[in-house]
């Protein structure tokens, strides 16, 4: 493609951009490291002369320094790793040689001290979640799904079922308790979130040890239920509370299909929830959309995966691409609820959030 043709195909404002190497700089220093920005400055020089090469690349130091895992775990697919237990201090071999077979330098964890109640340890604010675009790309798919009339007067076994899409984290057991305090959780893993009235969250790992905070702005602090700030004392009671009630008194939904999370993983929190006669609906910030029904039936639904489980009468915990929905059509039960489903997040997409 000629440089005429290649313009045509780019707005003039894109293309002047591009060529004039004009961008602002200050959009790089909200989220990247002071080497990654060097880098991509260095890069976007408009003189090819001065542009580093690929091997000088290779030893600068967001390529030379810094922190790699030997793998990310699968959680990756929908959220980002959290880094807040590891040292970034310690040096490790560029990229391109461990690209050729030679092991990595990793550093080791790093103890996490509590301040106390001075203040919250190891603050992080990560992207934030867009819950309506999460939801409107949902009920597009939704929407293209039901254009098919996918409804069968038939039982879809595992045959067409695909377990690769089958969500990761989903809600197994919850409690509303909004009336005074807030909405309780525990997600499959035997996590335990509580999102309280004044919007804050507190989330037990599955080790029984370790909790995250996430406050109003969503600002995420770690701590332990032994050591953590005094002003987070009642929640902390209130988050035990919610714990033992759930573990002593409820039923764990699709208990069975539950995949491990690792030191890397970030754990989902719930964004938001509503009830209605029908059921309760629950939206993840990992971009899981999941609805409990009256008749205890249960839908997960993952724009990011494209991908939708369902949880039948019997209890049977399958996972369907809408894809394959699309071509091969689905239970006249799966049908109703996706039908069900895309009416709801229509309603939940127009209300204000502070009525949500």
């Amino acid at each position: 493609m000629s440089k005429e043709e290649d313009k045509q195909e780019i707005p003039d404002i894109i293309y002047d951009s591009i060529t004039k190497t004009s961008y602002k700089k200050g959009r790089l220093t909200s989220n990247i490291s002071p080497s990654a920005k060097q880098m991509i400055m260095l890069m976007l020089q408009s003189d090819p002369a001065r542009r580093p090469k690929v091997q000088q690349l290779a030893q600068q130091d967001f390529m030379v320094n810094g922190y790699v895992p030997n793998a990310l775990p699968v959680s990756c697919l929908t959220m980002a790793p959290r880094f807040d237990q590891v040292e970034k201090s310690m040096n490790r071999k560029p990229l391109t040689e461990v690209t050729n077979g030679e092991q990595m330098i990793v550093d080791s964890p790093l103890k996490v001290e509590i301040a106390g109640s001075a203040g919250l340890p190891h603050a992080t604010t990560v992207t934030a979640f867009d819950a309506n675009e999460n939801a409107l790309t949902l009920r597009r798919m939704l929407q293209d799904v039901l254009k098919s009339k996918p409804g069968r007067n038939c039982k879809f076994g595992d045959e067409m079922s695909d377990p690769a899409a089958q969500p990761l984290l989903w809600v197994s057991k919850w409690v509303d308790y909004s009336d005074k305090y807030g909405f309780g959780y525990q997600l499959c893993d035997e996590s335990v979130g509580v999102m309280f009235n004044d919007t804050t969250k507190l989330i037990l790992l599955p080790n029984g040890l370790n909790v995250h905070y996430i406050d109003k702005n969503g600002e995420e602090s770690y701590m332990t239920v032994e050591n953590y700030p005094k002003m987070h004392d009642k929640k902390m009671k209130l988050l035990s509370y919610f714990s033992r009630y759930m573990r002593e008194h409820l039923l764990k939904a699709g208990g069975s299909a539950v995949r491990e999370n690792d030191s890397l993983s970030r754990i989902p929190h719930l964004h938001q929830w509503c009830r209605s006669t029908s059921g309760v609906l629950m939206q993840l910030n990992n971009g899981t959309v999941q609805m409990n029904f009256g008749d205890h039936t249960k839908i997960m639904m993952c724009p990011l995966m494209a991908a939708i489980s369902y949880i039948d009468e019997d209890k049977s915990f399958r996972t369907f691409r809408f894809s394959s929905i699309q071509k091969n059509g689905c239970s006249m039960g799966l049908y109703e609820k996706m039908r069900y489903a895309y009416d709801k997040l229509g309603v939940l997409m127009e209300q204000d959030p502070c009525d949500r």
